[in-house]
Formats: structure tokens, sequence, C-alpha cells
């Protein structure tokens, strides 16, 4: 039996309201840690023309944004098929993570691994704050965003690593 997947997409008016409120710019790297088919990816390199990096363990989405990547020519888009809980953050100086689904275990795993990134990275996080999960000062929570996603609104949270 095939393992089924959460999967979401983050609506691209809601993605232009995210980056316009978190500064996002063309000299931004962007990690989105479940990236899906990557239009999320492929819209914020296009339009603020930043550096994404897609990150997604489902090989079908890969695939897909893989032949779209090749189609347009997308040299400022990159995708890997790797899991988001071990993959390599390096560069990174904007985390996306539209991770609703995520276990609390999951999301701590997410926190411990932030510790590896520089003071300045932002990470944002749809409907709920990385400082509900630790009471450590690595986060500061610096705005958030109401948002609506087809399945009703919330708020996204812009957090910087101190």
């Amino acid at each position: 039996m095939a393992e089924i997947a959460p999967y979401g997409e983050t609506p691209l008016s809601v993605m232009h309201k995210i980056a316009r409120k978190a500064g996002i710019t063309a000299k931004d790297v962007v990690f989105e840690l479940g990236c899906g088919r990557g239009r999320t990816c492929f819209w914020l390199a296009s339009w603020i023309g930043c550096k994404t990096v897609g990150i997604e363990f489902v090989p079908t989405f890969i695939q897909k944004a893989a032949k779209v990547r090749a189609m347009f020519k997308t040299p400022n888009v990159e995708f890997r098929q790797e899991d988001m809980f071990t993959t390599s953050l390096a560069g990174a100086s904007v985390i996306y993570l539209y991770g609703t689904c995520l276990t609390d275990e999951e999301v701590l795993k997410l926190i411990e691994r932030c510790k590896e990134l520089p003071a300045g990275t932002k990470i944002i996080t749809i409907s709920y704050s990385l400082l509900e999960y630790t009471d450590l000062p690595q986060f500061e929570l610096i705005k958030t965003v109401d948002v609506s996603f087809a399945w009703g609104s919330t708020q996204a949270y812009i957090q910087i690593i101190n």
C-alpha cells in the first residue's frame, strides 16, 4: 500500500504578502522545507529574483518540479529530493515552512537543526511560532502576518535567529 503524504500549497497571493512583510529580496537564498511541486520556489525566484532551494521527500513532486525547471530554464531554482530533517541548510538566509501537519516532535527536530544556522537567518512558519516549542532565546518573533488558505485563516510567523 502506498504511503500518503500530507500536502498543501501556499497560495501565491499569500506568498506575495509574506515575502513583502518578511522583506525577502533578490539577495536572499530561500529554502522551502516541503516544497511539493515547487510553485512557491518558482514564484519567489521569478517575482522576487532570489535563489530558491526546494526540499521535498516525495519523488513524484520533485520529478514534476524538475520538469518545469528544465522547461523554463530557471537557474536560480534548485530542488533536492531529501528529508527536511537531515538535509543541509547551509547557505539559507530564509527558511519557509508550511508545516501545519508536522508533529510536535518533528517541529522540535527542526528547531534543533536551526542551531546550525547563523544569526540573522529568518524562519517563516505557518500557524505556529517556533517560540511555542522552546524557552531558549534562540529565536525572536519579529512579525506576524494574517493570511488565508483554502482551509481557513491563520497567521504566518516571521522569526529571526539570534
